[in-house]
């Protein structure tokens, strides 16, 4: 097959994908669950797995192993993305909803320039390609809210010499880790090891770091000039019909490990090492197995837990909502949470004891608000917080059983997804409560 044939192929393969991406709009909600392994591809995904086919032809070779096979999607996924600055993230968008989108629908979006992401949406991104693929997969956000220092990578099970193994696969700087002898390292075993200061145990395998598009709106361009080193080079961009910028950029993570980051590293005591972070899991999204219960017994994401004796302010007045969050607003339920006349109520098994059980379409905020929530937990934990530009900003949790009425202040100006989560610390993998009202305060109370 010649070059010229195979470069028609792909182009025949994407524009397919992309036709279909256009008159097939994603969902409103999220299925019961993420389908893992589907009987039958639908056209969309079927020309996906083509393209990749076409250009990792090793891919569905049967002596390829299955950590070969994901670390071979792993490294085409990270050439296919596109990146954005915060008022261009796909995220950042309140049409849409990257968690119901299908693996087909995300890269025909990034071939076309319609929005991009940042390392959360690089993950699921993953997750959704190794779902269509039949693998079990969740994302994996680690790291410091308090200094929005946060990573996400993508964790996939795979089976490796009769072995499951919980594999960390980053698509945002296309690497995985390996041990001495180059074998797949666990990502359980790797947080005991860089725990215990193993540090001659498991190594960084890195993929090639691809040349990407990066959408920019051009008002974000001091925002990132403040965080990233790498727009200080930019000599040429092209300018999108819709005003935006586009730029071509290679991410890597030294370019990550500076300023802001660098100083929250030095701050915990670390080198700046990325895998550190893998000391400070925060939260798993997505849904899978129980194997994926020895990954969730790590994870500590409790930062303020909400207690019966701090569930209003101590004057006895209660926090106001002045914009109501509603089921229209919901752009994500589980499986075991529902929307009734009353409010949100979550009964019976989770997807995992961290997972997201609702969340929310993005919030523009121009200045202090309080994000307020209502309602009475029966058993189990529940999490409420705000993520913003894909890194969590800010949560609480609230752990003891009885009502509750509490919030969360955000202090600066931008875009804000709300989320509501699994916090089951330990007991069985289910939770019951109910939340009358949640949303955002006119404004947040001045001392």
């Amino acid at each position: 097959m010649t070059l010229m044939t195979r470069r028609s192929i792909r182009i025949a393969l994407l524009a397919a994908v992309t036709l279909w991406t256009a008159i097939a709009p994603a969902q409103t909600t999220a299925p019961a669950t993420q389908p893992t392994a589907p009987v039958k591809d639908d056209t969309a995904t079927s020309l996906l797995k083509a393209w990749i086919a076409e250009e990792c032809p090793t891919l569905n070779d049967a002596r390829t192993t299955d950590w070969e096979r994901v670390s071979l999607l792993r490294d085409w996924a990270h050439r296919h993305l596109d990146w954005a600055s915060p008022s261009a993230l796909l995220e950042s968008d309140a049409n849409f909803n990257i968690q119901n989108r299908s693996a087909a629908d995300l890269f025909a979006i990034y071939q076309t320039d319609r929005g991009g992401v940042w390392c959360g949406g690089a993950a699921v991104t993953l997750r959704k390609l190794y779902e269509a693929y039949g693998l079990e997969a969740v994302t994996l956000d680690c790291g410091f809210p308090d200094s929005q220092t946060t990573h996400v990578m993508t964790i996939v099970k795979v089976n490796h010499k009769g072995k499951a193994l919980l594999v960390l696969e980053d698509p945002t700087f296309n690497y995985t880790y390996i041990d001495g002898k180059g074998e797949p390292a666990d990502v359980v075993d790797l947080m005991e090891s860089i725990k215990k200061k193993e540090d001659g145990r498991y190594f960084v395998r890195m993929g090639p770091i691809a040349n990407l598009d990066f959408l920019v709106d051009p008002k974000d361009v001091e925002k990132l000039r403040n965080r990233t080193a790498w727009i200080n080079r930019i000599t040429e961009k092209t300018t999108l019909p819709d005003g935006r910028w586009k730029f071509r950029v290679r991410m890597t993570v030294e370019e990550y490990m500076v300023g802001p980051v660098a100083e929250a590293f030095r701050s915990h005591g670390y080198p700046l090492q990325l895998r550190y972070l893998l000391l400070h899991p925060l939260w798993i999204a997505g849904s899978a197995d129980s194997d994926f219960d020895r990954l969730a017994a790590h994870i500590t994401p409790a930062t303020t837990t909400v207690g019966p004796a701090d569930t209003q302010p101590a004057d006895g007045s209660k926090h106001l909502i002045a914009q109501v969050l509603k089921r229209a607003d919901a752009a994500f339920l589980a499986s075991n949470v529902a929307w009734r006349d009353d409010g949100l109520m979550a009964s019976g098994r989770a997807e995992n004891r961290y997972t997201y059980l609702a969340t929310f379409a993005p919030t523009v905020l121009g200045g202090p608000r309080e994000l307020v929530v209502q309602g009475e937990l029966t058993s189990g934990g529940v999490t409420v917080g705000v993520t913003r530009d894909g890194q969590w900003y800010s949560r609480m949790n609230i752990m003891t059983p009885g009502p509750f009425h509490s919030a969360i202040t955000i202090t600066e100006p931008g875009v804000y997804t709300v989320i509501v989560a699994n916090n089951l610390v330990s007991g069985p993998v289910q939770n019951e409560f109910k939340i009358t009202a949640i949303g955002w305060s006119a404004e947040t109370p001045q001392p």
